[in-house]
């Protein structure tokens, strides 16, 4: 992970924290649904990002891990296409 990645992932843990135990090592797929949404509109609304309906499910991410690395990827992405570079 390059150091604007690692920044990304530094500042998704943060808002995440605010719903959830982040070192914890229950299994994400616990999460209740109300919490999970309410962390899902907080991020989206904090990184001016969308998640597509059919990743609104815990389910989708089997650890926080996984979850982190897939809004961190939707980030760079929306960075990518803001300052006009090829999204692959």
């Amino acid at each position: 992970m390059n150091e604007e990645n690692n920044t990304q992932k530094e500042k998704v843990l943060t808002v995440i924290s605010k719903f959830i135990d982040v070192d914890s090592k229950v299994d994400f797929n616990l999460t209740e649904s109300i919490v999970f949404v309410k962390m899902i509109l907080a991020l989206e609304e904090t990184f001016h990002i969308e998640f597509e309906d059919e990743m609104l499910s815990t389910f989708k991410f089997p650890t926080v891990d996984s979850f982190v690395e897939y809004v961190v990827d939707k980030i760079m992405n929306k960075e990518q296409i803001r300052l006009g570079d090829k999204v692959d």
